[in-house]
């Protein structure tokens, strides 16, 4: 589900609906633009709001999600994450202040997370 859900009024139900249908072992590749990027959170700091054509804030984006609600997203839908990257072009500065503040800022310079999800199966 690549660049979907965003678009939908409700994706946490449309993932639900869609689980089901992956099977025991299959694997979720999904993919959302990432709100808490620093370009977003400047313009937030400066008042502004203004949806694009493309990227991040797609005028097509009816939701909008961040790491943590991007795990909160899948647990809803019973999916285990096992690997997300996340995917920035930051300019060489911005790499080397991450690295020198230990990759914390990480969840600022992403520009979207693709995760990859395994159903959560119950012991019986």
């Amino acid at each position: 589900m690549a660049d979907i859900l965003e678009h939908l009024v409700d994706p946490w139900q449309t993932l639900v609906r869609y689980v089901p249908f992956l099977s025991r072992d299959g694997v979720l590749v999904l993919s959302l633009p990432n709100v808490q990027h620093y370009r977003v959170i400047g313009h937030l700091i400066l008042g502004e709001w203004e949806y694009q054509e493309s990227g991040i804030l797609d005028s097509g984006h009816l939701r909008f999600f961040t790491l943590k609600s991007l795990r909160t997203l899948l647990k809803s839908a019973n999916l285990e994450p096992f690997r997300i990257e996340r995917i920035y072009r930051a300019r060489p500065i911005a790499r080397l202040i991450n690295r020198l503040c230990f990759n914390r800022l990480e969840m600022f310079l992403a520009q979207q997370y693709v995760a990859l999800a395994r159903k959560v199966h119950e012991l019986k």
